[in-house]
Parts: structure tokens; C-alpha cells; sequence
């Protein structure tokens, strides 16, 4: 240009967006700004992405001499690229601030996002391959619920790309994977177990693959072809588009609710030193004057996880929730704890035996709580149990 192309320059111009790091401010930026107003009275760009200088851990710069730095290929073999990747977009970088590198952050990427993802995966493999729709119908809470997060996450996340803030992108996209594993599915394994929501599980996978590509790409190429392969690659969809009628932030708020009343009991069982195997009686909730009052179907989800039998909701006029867990253990709770602990035990032997969860097994055990042969049969897929002198597993003959 001018000498030839000026239709395609003068179609493109100005950039949507240029990137360089800080030093770049009157390098390049500054200069683009002033050749372009001279010849063309308008900026050269509409938007930049500044990057900050990245340093070695201590915080000094990089240097060959000095070694002063990881080897970035050996980094890549022990965490892969997207965990760097994604690392260095979530980051103060991204922000025209400089970063002090550190390796340690880029192996917590890796276990608690990339793992996580390929754990979800792996757990939809494992009890629902190929179930999958692009039209859910939620019933359950936790459905509705996970699809609800899912959508204020694609709003949240096509805000975020808009305005170019990567690092906000980036944080949305962790939180999602993080509650998908830790909420979502660990709450309904045994749905999924019994084939329950596997179409609805299959959907977030896939949606959160799209969510994932520009951010952490191989990782999302592998989660969208396990799933359901449609298009030649993930970086051939459209980015996902919100649909309204999955939102609902009462819900989310409630789900929220429940989770603060969760954790608040952990946090008392572990004082108390008893494990989550064991059954207790009731935690009484004395909700705050501000807290949303919790339909049955999430005091129930409340019960399940926290494994008590009941939730008491209490008033409270004070602002802040607290919760009282009953720790006192009567005869009849012991039992039943007995009782999963021993599935507990059983499970641990057949993942140790490469067990696949449909195959059937006979039990051999010293004892256990004749009350509880049933739930552990059925917990199990276990068609006998028999009293032996050590804990035994092993195959029915059809299964071979």
C-alpha cells in the first residue's frame, strides 16, 4: 500500500487488535498511533493487548548467561503446553504487569485444571460414552442447576474475549471444570452410574471444550473428539451462544447457599475427627437474616453429602450462617458406618483387581452388619456374600 491491495487494506484497517509487551508503549504502539492520524486521521488499532515483562522466579531478568530460568522443553514433557499456556494467560501478564515465573504455579494448572478436565472426561467414559445431546432437558436440581453455570459461564467468559481481558476469561473457565468435578459429578455418581443424566454430562463436556479452545487447546481437542466428534476439530465450532432459558441465578444463589452449609460441616467433622463414611443424625442450619431458604430437593443434597440424616432450618436474626453438626454416635449409626466402610473396602479391592463396574462379584468376608446385606450387595453388584476369614472378591464364573 498505496502501490497495490488498497481495497483489502483499506477493508482491514484499522486492526481490531495488535499485541506487544509493555516496552512496545513508544516503540511500536505509539508510533503505529502517529503515522496513521498523519496519513489517515484515525488510530491504527481499536484494541491492544499489553503484556508485561515476564522474569525468572527470584524476580530478576531472564538471562542465558545466568541460567535463570527452567528449560521450557523440559516443561513441556512434565506438564504439557497448555498448562504453560494457560498459565501465562491467566496471569498479571496479561495485564501489562510483569510476572515472576514460577514453575510451581504452572504444575498446580496442571493438577487442578487439566487434570480435572481429563478426570471428567474419563469418568464420562467410564459409565456414560456416547450420551450425549445438544438439547438437554434437565429434571434433577443438579442438572438444572450444572446447566445454569454452564450458561452464565458463556456469558461470562463472551464478555471477558470481548473486552480482551483474558486473565477474567481464563478465571470463569477454571471455576467451571473446578465445580463440574468437585459439585456436579461427585454428587451424582450414582446417578450416572444408573445411566441417569449422562446426555446432560455429555453437554458440558462438550460446551466447556468450545469454552476451553482458544485457552487451552489440545486439551479441549481431545475432550470434544471423546464425546461426540462432530466437526473436523473444536476449533471448527462456533463459539457457544448463551441460551436463557438454563439460567437461573436463584438456583445458583441457593446451590451457593448449600455449599457454604457443606463446607461449614466438613470443617466440624474434621474437627470432631469422624470420617464422612460415618452416618451422623442431623445438622441443625441457623440461617442468616440475608440467606435464601433452601427447597428440600438441596437439603436433601445437603444430607447426602455432609451423610446425615437430617437438616434442621433454624431462623437466625444474626447476618452471617452457622451451622451445629450432632457428632454424638448412637449404636445404630456405628453399624451403618461399619457397613461403608466395608464398601469402601471392597471397592478399593476390586479398582485393585482392574474391575470393570458392571461385573459381578461373590464376597467373602469375616463379618458384617446382617442389617446392611442388601446395601452392601447392591453398592457392590456383589450376587453373595459368604463368611471367610479374611475380605475376599471374586469374579462370578460368567463374567471370566
Amino acid at each position: 500500500y498505496p502501490f497495490e491491495n488498497q481495497k483489502k487494506f483499506e477493508q482491514a484497517y484499522p486492526a481490531q487488535f495488535i499485541s506487544e509487551y509493555i516496552a512496545q508503549t513508544r516503540a511500536w504502539f505509539y508510533t503505529l498511533h502517529v503515522l496513521s492520524v498523519a496519513l489517515f486521521s484515525k488510530p491504527a488499532f481499536t484494541n491492544v493487548l499489553t503484556t508485561g515483562t515476564i522474569l525468572a522466579e527470584d524476580g530478576t531478568k531472564m538471562s542465558k548467561s545466568k541460567k535463570n530460568y527452567p528449560d521450557p522443553m523440559k516443561l513441556i514433557q512434565r506438564y504439557g503446553v497448555d498448562a504453560i499456556r494457560f498459565y501465562l494467560m491467566s496471569s498479571l501478564v496479561m495485564k501489562a504487569d510483569n510476572l515472576n515465573f514460577s514453575e510451581k504455579q504452572v504444575d498446580e494448572i496442571y493438577k487442578k485444571l487439566i487434570l480435572i478436565f481429563f478426570n471428567n472426561l474419563s469418568f464420562y467414559n467410564l459409565y456414560l460414552k456416547g450420551r450425549y445431546t445438544d438439547k438437554p432437558q434437565p429434571q434433577h436440581v443438579l442438572d438444572r442447576w450444572m446447566l445454569s453455570r454452564l450458561h452464565h459461564t458463556i456469558q461470562a467468559m463472551t464478555q471477558a474475549f470481548d473486552n480482551y481481558d483474558l486473565p477474567r476469561a481464563a478465571r470463569h473457565l477454571r471455576q467451571l471444570i473446578h465445580q463440574t468435578s468437585t459439585w456436579y459429578i461427585r454428587l451424582s455418581r450414582d446417578r450416572f452410574r444408573q445411566g441417569e443424566a449422562g446426555e446432560i454430562l455429555g453437554y458440558v463436556l462438550q460446551e466447556t471444550a468450545k469454552l476451553a479452545a482458544p485457552l487451552t487447546p489440545f486439551i479441549a481437542e481431545y475432550v470434544y473428539h471423546n464425546v461426540a466428534p462432530q466437526l473436523e476439530s473444536v476449533h471448527h465450532e462456533d463459539w457457544p451462544q448463551v441460551n436463557s432459558q438454563y439460567l437461573d441465578s436463584q438456583l445458583e444463589e441457593e446451590m451457593q447457599l448449600a455449599q457454604e452449609i457443606v463446607e461449614k460441616g466438613h470443617a466440624q467433622r474434621k474437627a470432631a475427627q469422624i470420617r464422612v463414611r460415618q452416618p451422623l443424625a442431623k445438622i441443625t442450619v441457623l440461617a442468616g437474616s440475608n440467606s435464601p431458604q433452601l427447597p428440600d430437593e438441596l437439603k436433601a443434597l445437603v444430607a447426602q453429602e455432609l451423610n446425615v440424616k437430617q437438616v434442621d432450618w433454624q431462623p437466625n436474626q444474626a447476618e452471617t450462617l452457622t451451622v451445629k453438626l450432632d457428632t454424638t454416635l448412637t449404636p445404630e449409626l456405628k453399624t451403618e458406618g461399619w457397613a461403608r466402610d466395608l464398601v469402601r473396602d471392597i471397592q478399593k479391592e476390586r479398582k485393585q483387581l482392574k474391575l470393570n463396574p458392571q461385573q459381578r462379584i461373590k464376597l467373602i468376608l469375616p463379618d458384617w452388619p446382617q442389617d446392611f446385606t442388601d446395601y452392601i450387595r447392591q453398592k457392590t453388584n456383589a450376587v453373595s456374600l459368604t463368611k471367610g476369614p479374611t475380605l475376599k472378591v471374586e469374579l462370578v464364573g460368567d463374567d471370566h
